[in-house]
């Protein structure tokens, strides 16, 4: 299990254990904080705290994972500080068959837990710490890619019954068990279960309440920071409805193109800080040519990036459903070389992370079609019978390292798309094609379509923008 402090992560250690999961030899004692229990293992948790300060226990906690593996057939770990180990002992789950339960909570609603926890801790350091945290999570999923689900603790206390399904699913399979070695639960062990989470324990659930998928009443022309940096036209309630009305109506992927979205004083300002920014290579091993940045809260462009009102606008634009429905976002500032190559077709959406939406802002004055870079729109070709591998026209080992130039010559064509599943050919044709022109906001659902896209190669300028992924 992976999750922060305040996560809700006790919780849901505790249905694994009331379901028959192994959570450990010799389970730490409940305490005020947390009445019901805590579910970590005692041996692990002192490991954790050892390996903190000497290095050296890493050998000892590998050998802890190795040992549950052979002598458990379903066993489970929780403790916040695995997170701050997960990266080094990774290896040793290397060959072995394992899943991830990541709990997400608010990170507002995980600090003010931690607070009252802790009521003497710096703020800013913690703050600092649960960000790292956070990173440390998202780096083993995307190096990793186990098989993953994610308990939002809002909505497990608002619905125990759904969540703790979902769970047993996740965990068991389907009924009957295929697992020998997995007996299903005992209809008794799953109302204990569901019985176990107490709606009241969860102190901050107003958070989730702020910042929850699109509110209809919601007035974002009153939002001091939406007014500060966006058009007021984008923010009135009928242009809403009709930009959300036209992203509905499209056939395919769900999208919506906003032209001189932002306020242009804000923007420009913007602007010159982005384009001093410090850049490092981006998406290796990926046939895509980018440099990045990472936003901060604290700058400029960090009070919008992270606002949740903004992100609800989002949402509301292309009436997206905010899966995680907690305010997670992650933000690249991005720099483009004037030879960038191009960007394979692919999406967003994809089985490690819960992505529903992105946000693409350009910021490239006088850009013309003839200098490239165009964002693609693709629909895959509904067909009778599979397409044979044989068919395909176009694989990423041919263009290794190359332009993609083909990407402007082809209004249909044959590729390899990643789907659930693994890596299918797939027959494509060309939706919509949008040049990164200065103050162009595209905003993307991947809920209701994969929006499969592409980008071609740039031809001589350079070229900036901000990718925003919502969860």
């Amino acid at each position: 299990m992976l999750g922060t402090y305040g996560s809700g992560s006790s919780a849901v250690a505790g249905i694994l254990h009331h379901l028959g999961v192994m959570m450990g030899e010799k389970l730490v004692p409940a305490t005020e904080a947390n009445p019901k229990g805590h579910f970590e293992d005692a041996q692990f948790r002192r490991l954790l705290y050892q390996y903190r300060n000497d290095r050296s226990v890493l050998t000892h906690i590998e050998r802890f994972i190795i040992n549950r593996f052979i002598h458990y057939p379903l066993w489970g770990i929780k403790e916040p500080e695995t997170l701050e180990a997960i990266l080094d002992f990774a290896p040793a789950l290397e060959g072995y068959h394992y899943k991830v339960i990541q709990c997400v909570r608010a990170p507002s609603a995980c600090l003010r837990s931690f607070k009252r926890k802790w009521p003497g801790s710096d703020e800013n350091k913690t703050r600092t710490h649960f960000e790292w945290l956070l990173r440390q999570i998202d780096e083993f999923i995307d190096t990793h890619s186990p098989d993953l689900l994610k308990i939002d603790f809002d909505e497990l206390t608002d619905d125990p019954k759904t969540q703790v399904e979902s769970i047993i699913a996740f965990v068991f399979g389907q009924r009957p068990s295929i697992f020998e070695d997995r007996p299903w639960p005992s209809d008794n062990a799953i109302q204990t279960a569901i019985d176990s989470i107490d709606p009241q324990l969860n102190h901050s659930h107003s958070i989730s309440a702020a910042i929850s998928p699109v509110k209809a009443a919601e007035r974002y022309d009153q939002d001091p920071i939406l007014k500060k940096w966006v058009t007021p036209y984008y923010l009135e309630p009928d242009t809403i409805q009709e930009i959300k009305a036209s992203s509905q109506a499209k056939p395919f992927a769900k999208y919506a193109c906003l032209d001189n979205f932002f306020n242009e004083a804000i923007l420009d300002e913007y602007i010159e800080q982005h384009c001093h920014l410090e850049f490092s290579p981006d998406d290796k091993g990926l046939p895509y040519d980018s440099k990045w940045a990472p936003a901060r809260r604290g700058s400029l462009g960090g009070e919008l990036f992270y606002h949740p009102s903004w992100h609800r606008l989002l949402a509301e634009y292309t009436d997206t459903k905010l899966v995680v429905g907690n305010g997670e976002t992650s933000v690249k500032l991005r720099a483009h070389d004037p030879d960038s190559k191009g960007f394979w077709i692919h999406t967003d959406r994809t089985n490690r992370k819960s992505v529903v939406l992105a946000a693409l802002t350009y910021l490239n004055k006088d850009w013309k079609e003839s200098d490239g870079a165009i964002l693609q729109l693709w629909a895959e070709v509904a067909r009778t019978e599979p397409l044979s591998a044989d068919a395909v026209e176009f694989r990423w080992k041919d263009y290794k390292d190359e332009r993609l130039d083909f990407l402007n010559e082809h209004r249909t064509l044959t590729t390899h798309l990643v789907k659930q599943g693994g890596v299918k050919p797939a027959e494509l044709f060309l939706l919509d094609q949008i040049t990164p022109e200065y103050n162009r906001l595209v905003v993307t659902d991947f809920v209701r379509d994969p929006a499969y896209h592409s980008i071609t190669p740039s031809n001589g300028r350079s070229r900036y923008a901000i990718v925003q992924w919502l969860l």
